[in-house]
């Protein structure tokens, strides 16, 4: 929950109108400002090619994620790990809205 908050803080920073969803240990950037509720509102909250950009923004800082169009999984970390993630996907949403 605190990666999803953390995020969630970051989207609103910058003044998207995203959503950070989470369903248990796993966390996804909707592109829209409610969490979807069915099928095909999930795939069109999704844009592949900045989905692909924002993991490998994160992969040059040292930051894996999974490399599926899917959504992030949470693994056994820190939270020094999670304020990481959070920091650089901050700088990812700076870069996307200067």
């Amino acid at each position: 929950q605190r990666l999803q908050t953390g995020l969630q803080r970051e989207v609103d920073r910058v003044g998207l109108p995203w959503t950070i969803d989470r369903l248990g240990g796993r966390i996804q950037f909707r592109l829209t400002p409610q969490a979807p509720r069915t099928g095909a509102e999930s795939y069109a909250s999704i844009v592949l090619p900045l989905a692909d950009a924002r993991k490998i923004f994160l992969l040059n800082r040292g930051i894996w994620t999974i490399a599926t169009a899917g959504p992030s999984v949470s693994y056994a970390i820190t939270e020094a790990d999670v304020d990481t993630y959070i920091d650089a996907a901050g700088e990812f949403l700076d870069e996307l809205t200067r």
